[in-house]
């Protein structure tokens, strides 16, 4: 939710996520034989310019809240479009794209032709080289499944999969750390596409409407069931509100509140998963002992817990990544000796304008800046955020900057999402009275700590299966 909007048009939003299905174009299906990655890339290009399919990354053809778009994944997180995500890292790669800006902007919109397609691939083949190369069977197979897949599903599948075939992944720590991460998006993904498959195939055989979004929702709700954390009573309450706009009834504020909470319920439940799952890889790889799992909450569990315990049903006098930040302050102290507020300010950089120099101290520019972005007044730069826990890390070890890192983009999200959900709930003329939907959003996130035991749950069943298994 980023764009400004009245309440009617966010009960639209949230509507029209079970509006997507059916009459997608065809696409290639993996073959057993396909073992050379580039080559089966080159196959699929052929096969679409024989179709006269336009080429484009980040399809988004059937995505809605139980699969979100890695895009609108990645800006949640980071505050970037995954087409922005991908200039940086070609940057940084020292390879600058080989065709104009205008092209690059056109793959990830309307589609390009085979003539800039291949320039890409030809781009890419190094990494497909790579993949080869480090890849095993099932990271191959990743890549070769999200390659067909023309949902949200395929982008997601294609990053897991290139992700394990990275260089960074043949190191131990780094693919402890996600693969309890990757285990929960490849079970997601296999579901939405059983979901998607089964539901495509009711709308083209025209025994369900695609436009009856109440059907829609409830050929649905057995996968939200069996593969969420939503409750059960939060399903049932969404379904009913698209009963009611089905009816034209959803017009007073007490059903499109009840809605809207159980919107938040739906609209998060994947984001939860997704840090959740990753905070317990940490965890798990970073040298907690086994006993302590289950008595010992993460950095990130305890901040985001502290954040949503307002009862008021207003913003919280502090952050998500405010608290997180005390949460670092907090282990630091404890363990390397006390660091105050205004020590750990000191490790933020801070821009100098010779033109208008401020007239406060770089200490206390330092320190009114922890401040605001304790209160949420103020958020911190990527670049900004990294050469702060930079600085930081030094009394932690620099081992830990990259999922500080990570996991301070995970609360910042939330702060975002509060701020944006605020905003519009605000702007609206429907609702006399929002705070029981803030209440409403921060007991959703307050949740948080469910999925990370339901997580850390399924690591010690795998974990007792492993054992067993080694035991007979």
């Amino acid at each position: 939710m980023t764009e400004k909007t009245s309440v009617k048009k966010m009960t639209k939003h949230a509507l029209n996520e079970h509006e997507k299905f059916g009459n997608d174009q065809g696409c290639l299906a993996p073959s057993a034989d396909d073992i050379d990655l580039f080559s089966y890339a080159e196959k699929l290009s052929e096969e679409m310019r024989e179709k006269k399919v336009k080429f484009r990354l980040n399809y988004s053809g059937k995505d809605n809240f139980f699969l979100p778009s890695l895009n609108d994944c990645i800006e949640f997180i980071v505050g970037m479009s995954l087409r922005q995500a991908l200039e940086v890292a070609a940057e940084q790669s020292g390879r600058p794209l080989p065709f104009s800006r205008s092209g690059w902007f056109a793959m990830f919109s309307k589609g390009v032709g085979y003539p800039t397609a291949k320039k890409f691939l030809n781009w890419m083949k190094p990494s497909y080289e790579a993949i080869n190369s480090k890849g095993d069977a099932l990271s191959k197979a990743l890549l070769m499944k999200g390659a067909a897949e023309l949902s949200s599903a395929g982008d997601w599948l294609s990053l897991v999969g290139g992700m394990r075939a990275s260089e960074a992944y043949q190191q131990q720590e780094f693919a402890g750390e996600y693969s309890v991460q990757f285990d929960f998006i490849i079970q997601r993904c296999d579901a939405h596409i059983e979901m998607v498959k089964r539901i495509t195939y009711l709308i083209e055989n025209a025994e369900v409407d695609k436009k009856d979004s109440v059907a829609i929702m409830r050929l649905m709700r057995p996968y939200w069931e069996q593969f969420s954390l939503v409750p059960k009573a939060e399903l049932l309450a969404y379904e009913n509100g698209l009963v009611l706009h089905a009816a034209g009834k959803l017009l007073e504020e007490e059903p499109i509140a009840s809605l809207m909470k159980s919107y938040c319920y739906l609209h998060l439940d994947f984001y939860l998963h997704l840090f959740a799952s990753y905070e317990v890889g940490c965890i798990i790889t970073y040298g907690t002992a086994p006993s302590e799992l289950n008595n010992k909450k993460g950095l990130l569990c305890r901040a985001i817990t502290r954040f949503s315990s307002n009862e008021c049903g207003e913003l919280p006098s502090i952050s998500c990544f405010g608290e997180f930040l005390e949460e670092i302050r907090d282990v630091i102290s404890k363990n390397y000796g006390k660091l105050s507020h205004r020590k750990m300010a000191k490790y933020i950089p801070m821009k100098c304008d010779p033109v208008n120099p401020s007239s406060e101290s770089e200490s206390e520019r330092c320190y009114n800046t922890l401040k605001a972005w304790k209160k949420g007044k103020d958020i911190p730069s990527q670049d900004t955020l990294e050469r702060f826990l930079d600085n930081l890390t030094q009394e932690i070890g620099p081992g830990h900057k990259p999922q500080l890192i990570l996991m301070g983009n995970m609360a910042l999200g939330i702060d975002k999402s509060l701020k944006s959900w605020c905003e519009q709930l605000t702007q609206s003329k429907e609702l006399t009275d929002i705070s029981p939907l803030i209440k409403a959003f921060l007991n959703v996130v307050g949740r948080y700590e469910l999925y990370y035991k339901h997580h850390l749950e399924l690591q010690f069943d795998r974990l007792a299966g492993v054992e067993s298994s080694q035991s007979i």
